[in-house]
């Protein structure tokens, strides 16, 4: 993923830089999208974690660092993954606890 970024981002300067050179709406058509793509960038984080944090953490969760107990109440379907992959590895997997 790293490489993708990197190339992206030489590629950008590439073409940022030639830039000068086109005319004005050509100029436009590029720039105007990499600004909405910028923007909605830094929004998604501000956006993201409010859904991300109601998705995934319960009200009625225990008040615990038991993460074990924590899954059994929460409303992101981890736990069932969790026994799942247990049953389904059963003496492969260290870790499992009983069900």
């Amino acid at each position: 993923m790293a490489l993708i970024n990197l190339a992206t981002a030489s590629g950008l300067a590439i073409v940022l830089r030639k830039q000068k050179r086109w005319t004005k709406r050509i100029q436009a058509l590029v720039q105007i999208p990499l600004i909405i793509l910028l923007m909605s960038a830094t929004l998604f984080p501000i956006l993201a974690t409010r859904d991300k944090a109601t998705d995934r953490m319960s009200y009625v969760a225990p008040h615990t660092l038991d993460g074990m107990e924590y899954m059994q109440s929460s409303f992101f379907s981890i736990w069932m993954a969790y026994r799942w992959i247990c049953r389904k590895t059963i003496g492969r997997l260290n870790g499992c606890r009983k069900m």
